[in-house]
């Protein structure tokens, strides 16, 4: 299909036929959806959370919304998206991941999703954009009804980032242990509510375009993740096969992360050249020395600490986890590439380096420092209180 990067913005669901441009409807709050396949059930729309144009970003748009008609929902959200047409949509996913009940714990409700009628197929969604030289792969406009989950930045206590950390280590290992990957760790897309009958926080993740199942072929055109927290090993080897270890080192680069941008959940910072870790993401072009960069930042800090001021009591335990990690890490990216290229697999020696025992030494890790404790429990004593 040949069209301009932001034809893709068109949503024909909110199409505004009031206008000659109809593209995208600038402003629909107070508007009502009624949802596919449930009737009686229908979204008002309330708030813009986000709307990316881009076809990297596969056109998200994300309403905050009340699910009118259900009484087990309060607010919710309604994703849509241009989704490769191939892949199992978003709804499909979390189905199959909720009938495992413990999966409420771990990972984001959903409500309904349905595919927008007639947007697959190029000759279908030519007459939405501008003709250009570029060729995409088949894309559908799909829809997903989600629970609304709190951005994790407004965890901002500095003990919240070892019950977050935790919290999504256990949702990777229970997607793992369902035979999935995310494959997209990142701040965006980690969130919480809080539990009513305890007042207690509950991590989970959501987002989950971009998973993959265990068994499915790795050729599925896809993006494989938020630039700043990929794991090294793929971003030097783009093309191995997903590993339960790219999942959870992004988790470590995301709390990392936090810890050093953020102050008292708000950014550190006002402008991009002021961004303390940039270098995670500029010049993305050139992956290879985007891992060196990000294997530098892991050198012992005797410069600076892992830790901004506002969280430089957990700076000790954060310079050990990024080291607990890395240092296996770092010895293959010294190896000569005669060295690190495994005669078998091919894939850099990325087995050795990612084998899913160290997601258990990690765990361990956590444990012996009481991650899994909340610091400051909530009533039923399983989770972090919402002060």
């Amino acid at each position: 299909m040949e069209m301009e990067d932001y034809a893709l913005g068109f949503n024909p669901f909110f199409a505004d036929h009031s206008k000659q441009d109809r593209r995208l409807r600038p402003d629909l709050c107070g508007l009502s959806v009624n949802i596919q396949d449930l009737p009686g059930q229908s979204l008002k729309l309330s708030k813009v959370l986000d709307r990316r144009t881009g076809i990297v970003s596969r056109a998200t748009l994300v309403y905050r919304a009340t699910l009118e008609g259900r009484r087990d929902a309060g607010d919710v959200v309604l994703k849509s998206s241009w989704q490769h047409h191939a892949r199992r949509s978003e709804w499909y996913v979390l189905q199959q991941l909720h009938e495992d009940s413990r999966a409420r714990d771990h990972i984001v409700v959903a409500y309904a999703g349905w595919e927008q009628e007639n947007t697959s197929g190029a000759h279908r969604r030519a007459k939405f954009g501008t003709r250009a030289s570029t060729v995409l792969d088949d894309r559908a406009l799909r829809h997903t009804v989600l629970e609304y989950l709190n951005p994790i930045t407004k965890l901002s206590d500095p003990w919240h980032v070892p019950y977050i950390g935790w919290s999504v280590l256990k949702a990777i290992q229970f997607l793992n242990e369902k035979r999935w990957y995310h494959r997209d760790i990142s701040i965006g897309n980690m969130g919480f509510l809080t539990l009513p009958e305890c007042r207690g926080v509950l991590v989970k993740l959501h987002d989950f375009d971009l998973s993959k199942n265990h068994g499915s072929s790795s050729e599925t055109p896809h993006w494989t993740g938020t630039l700043p927290f990929m794991a090294l090993g793929l971003l030097k080897h783009q093309e191995s096969p997903h590993r339960l270890g790219y999942d959870v080192e992004a988790l470590i680069w995301c709390l990392l992360w936090i810890v050093r941008v953020y102050d008292d959940g708000k950014p550190a910072f006002n402008e991009l050249e002021d961004h303390p870790l940039r270098g995670w993401f500029r010049d993305w072009l050139s992956l290879h020395d985007l891992v060196d960069r990000k294997l530098a930042y892991l050198q012992p800090p005797t410069r600076r600490p892992f830790t901004n001021t506002f969280y430089r009591s957990l700076d000790g335990v954060m310079t050990h986890l990024a080291w607990t990690w890395a240092a296996p890490i770092r010895e293959w990216n010294n190896l000569e590439p005669s060295e690190s290229e495994g005669p078998e697999t091919g894939d850099g020696g990325l087995a050795n380096m990612y084998e899913d025992s160290r997601t258990v030494t990690l765990q361990t890790w956590m444990e012996e420092r009481d991650w899994n404790r909340p610091r400051s429990p909530c009533s039923c004593g399983d989770h972090f209180a919402d002060n």
